[in-house]
């Protein structure tokens, strides 16, 4: 008997209920309050059949054997029914390593295994994984989340006929999530950069390839999309050379 386990990663970001075979989560992000006793997450088996959540929290996005010791998750693991929900718990547990003036991000996993039915020949059991970002938040960090994309800094660091390279500063105590980027000339949109995070007083150069139809056209505004601590995706947009963005 051959039978094929499978490690799927999702990356769960637009969706309010992010929902592949038979998984869902009930948000697409976490943010753990210091002063808060937990923080919880629905699972929900959308299937007809029972399997087992296994859940557990990171610290790097790209190393899963990495081990988080300030927060803890449980249960780690508990069984779900066809239909039915369950529903997992961060709770701070050694806070007191982590920064006290800005933001940290884990990441937390939630993995479907399903039952293996040994009487079937050449099976193909998957293992689905989704992993969402959880941000904690310490006590007495000043200004508002939402409101710290309206302190980044923008400077236009390079361009040639391929590319550009786009330099981004968050000077403020909060990640910031982008879902996109975008150069336009106009209407006409010049490049693109995909999905990534800011953390709090970081600086990152983006490098954007141009569209080789638009090669002699310069850039007249920024256009990039953030999502909030709820999951909702807010465009903005910043005229190439302005310090702030509007939107």
């Amino acid at each position: 008997m051959k039978q094929t386990t499978c490690i799927l990663a999702l990356a769960c970001w637009l969706s309010a209920w992010p929902v592949f075979a038979g998984i869902s989560l009930s948000a697409t992000r976490l943010v753990v309050e210091a002063g808060k006793r937990d923080t919880s997450l629905t699972v929900k088996n959308t299937g007809t059949e029972p399997f087992l959540a296994q859940s557990w929290l990171q610290a790097d996005e790209f190393d899963d054997a990495g081990t988080v010791n300030e927060l803890w998750v449980t249960p780690p693991v508990v069984r779900i029914d066809g239909g039915r929900e369950a529903l997992i718990r961060i709770l701070p547990l050694d806070i007191s390593r982590l920064p006290k003036d800005r933001e940290s991000v884990f990441y937390l996993n939630v993995q479907q295994v399903p039952q293996a039915n040994t009487a079937a020949e050449n099976k193909m059991v998957l293992a689905i994984r989704q992993r969402i970002k959880v941000f904690f938040r310490p006590e007495g960090l000043t200004g508002e989340a939402d409101k710290s994309v309206n302190n980044l800094l923008w400077i236009m660091s390079a361009s040639d006929a391929t590319k550009f390279e786009l330099q981004v500063e968050n000077p403020s105590v909060f990640s910031i999530s982008f879902a996109s980027t975008s150069l336009y000339a106009g209407d006409i949109l010049l490049g693109k950069s995909p999905a990534f995070l800011l953390k709090p007083f970081e600086r990152r150069t983006l490098t954007i390839t141009r569209d080789p139809a638009h090669s002699g056209k310069a850039a007249e505004r920024i256009h990039f999309d953030t999502i909030n601590d709820f999951g909702v995706v807010h465009a903005h947009d910043l005229p190439i050379g302005s310090a702030r963005p509007r939107g």
